[in-house]
């Protein structure tokens, strides 16, 4: 959905960039934006709002976890100007003001925000379904959500 809604508006979309830090680990956000020169990294996350502060909490990890690279994604991504962003959705539909602009700077309309929290919400749907036919015992394997 999100690479959709941005392809439509312009922005060249590279899913799963990768790139190597000096110890020789590998990071792969899921997707990174280019348009005019510039790059915007987003690797989405879905979180349980288990307290006030979960979805800002896993936006800002993302963001942690990847702004050590950003130099190498520039360069692989041969940009001048990288943007590292987070886009923490709830699991019940929550929201952050981060997640907005993230896609506001994607030129993502307002009235298109809600489906990317409808689409949390089945997704955590989709995941419950999975693991309640596996019978809970086998959490071990990445279960494969409707529309991956």
């Amino acid at each position: 959905m999100l690479v959709r809604d941005a392809s439509d508006r312009g922005w060249r979309v590279i899913k799963e960039p990768r790139v190597m830090n000096n110890q020789g680990q590998a990071f792969k956000p899921d997707v990174a934006f280019i348009k005019e020169g510039r790059v915007i990294v987003v690797d989405p996350t879905i979180k349980f709002e288990y307290g006030e502060d979960t979805l800002a909490d896993g936006t800002q990890q993302k963001i942690n976890y990847y702004q050590p690279v950003s130099a190498e994604l520039k360069l692989a991504l041969e940009v001048q100007h990288l943007t590292i962003r987070g886009l923490a959705v709830g699991a019940r539909g929550g929201w952050t003001p981060s997640s907005g602009e993230t896609l506001r700077q994607l030129g993502v309309p307002r009235y298109r925000w809600s489906h990317y929290a409808t689409k949390a919400i089945l997704s955590t749907m989709d995941l419950l379904e999975i693991h309640n036919r596996r019978g809970m015992s086998d959490l071990t394997q990445e279960p494969q959500l409707a529309g991956d």
